[in-house]
């Protein structure tokens, strides 16, 4: 799952870091990263089909 987001999720990330200022689509990236690191707690409680979800993510 970490490997299909990181393929699948490359190309919007450049194209949201071509059109907007680089420095807020990297602390876009960094808050998200963040948020998921505090979800990931309750994705596991919420069953695979959640936790695989925030993994793509």
């Amino acid at each position: 799952m970490l490997n299909g987001g990181n393929v699948v999720l490359q190309v919007p990330v450049g194209w949201l870091a071509d059109r907007l200022p680089r420095r807020r689509v990297l602390f876009g990236l960094a808050a998200a990263t963040a948020a998921g690191a505090v979800l990931l707690a309750i994705a596991v409680q919420q069953g695979s089909l959640v936790l695989f979800a925030l993994l793509f993510v």
